[in-house]
């Protein structure tokens, strides 16, 4: 398990970079609705305290396992339940999060499609704000809020499997199965919908421009958005066969049994081979953002200092930068359609 460890422990900061870098570019894209760039920036700062959590842990037990002699390292390397709630408190914030990022996603672009007609000329600032409040607390309320199953009890390997109540767990596992299903179902859906009523608008050519606009920006995220959501499907399905096929299930942490310790063993490799795709899925989380979106793609390129788009906007006197970028976006729109 050292090995994945250390791809851990070295891959996670490139991936948090990555997912920082990432996060400034998205809230720096003026074009996006603020509701669209409030909420993804939020699911971009989910991925960087993920693989921080991550970077945190995997660099603390690799210090216990290198700084020890033999004779130490056991008791080191065997946790109370409260250390391993503190060494995994921030990698499950950010998993937390990033699930319920998602899910607010799914809601404000539903809303986005129903009402794409005036969604671009109200703001309905509000209703990104409820659903950042929802985002940026709940996770909190969530990791923070479970209990441990026995504080008096030593693990052998820190997972919030072992570690937390099996009815909460329970109950956590089955809200992300939910959230997770819905989000999925959701995109697919908005997807296949906002492309047939794009179809549709161009061949009727009725549609206002910003209505255009609407759609295409409801396209172009949705898209986006699909294999970000298969990718965490995919993390949740290799934790839930984790759980069915390698849970140590006679492990007992009151009573030591060497067939028991042996499970968990197996059980902790499979584990942090699990996670060690979470640095992984995060890069191509970032390429998906910057291939799929022309706009965060303009803005990763300008703050890397990697060239900036053509025509430049300055804004005019008593014109917010804002303004003036959507303003600029919609008259070269109007030139490529009318």
């Amino acid at each position: 398990m050292t090995g994945t460890l250390l791809f851990q422990s070295i891959s996670a900061p490139l991936s948090t970079v990555a997912s920082g870098i990432l996060a400034i570019a998205i809230s720096q894209t003026a074009v996006l609705h603020f509701n669209a760039r409030l909420l993804l920036t939020g699911f971009a700062i989910a991925s960087v305290i993920t693989n921080t959590g991550m970077t945190v842990y995997s660099i603390q037990v690799l210090v216990y396992i290198f700084g020890s002699n033999d004779i130490d390292r056991c008791y080191i390397l065997t946790f109370s339940s409260s250390q391993c709630r503190d060494m995994r408190r921030l990698y499950s914030l950010g998993r937390c999060w990033l699930i319920l990022s998602l899910f607010v996603i799914a809601i404000e672009r539903t809303i986005a499609t129903i009402w794409c007609r005036i969604y671009e000329k109200r703001n309905y600032h509000y209703i990104g704000l409820s659903l950042a409040v929802i985002q940026y607390a709940l996770p909190f309320v969530l990791v923070y809020g479970v209990h441990s199953s026995d504080p008096q009890s030593r693990y052998l390997y820190c997972d919030n499997e072992l570690t937390i109540a099996k009815k909460d767990y329970a109950g956590i596992v089955v809200c992300v199965i939910v959230l997770q299903m819905i989000a999925i179902v959701t995109f697919i859906a908005l997807w296949s919908y906002n492309i047939a009523r794009k179809r549709l608008s161009d061949n009727l050519q009725m549609q206002s421009l910003q209505t255009q606009y609407q759609l295409n920006e409801n396209v172009t995220t949705t898209k986006t958005m699909i294999p970000l959501v298969a990718l965490n499907a995919f993390m949740l399905s290799a934790r839930i066969a984790l759980l069915i096929f390698a849970y140590p299930s006679h492990y007992d942490p009151t009573t030591p049994k060497t067939k028991s310790f042996e499970e968990v063993v197996v059980y902790a490799h499979f584990s942090e081979l699990q996670r060690s795709l979470t640095p992984i899925s995060t890069f191509i989380a970032v390429v998906c953002f910057t291939k799929q979106n022309v706009h965060v793609r303009n803005s990763l390129r300008k703050l890397l200092m990697l060239g900036s788009p053509k025509n430049k906007v300055r804004p005019q006197n008593g014109v917010s930068n804002v303004q003036a970028v959507t303003n600029a976006y919609f008259s070269q729109l109007a030139k490529q359609w009318l």
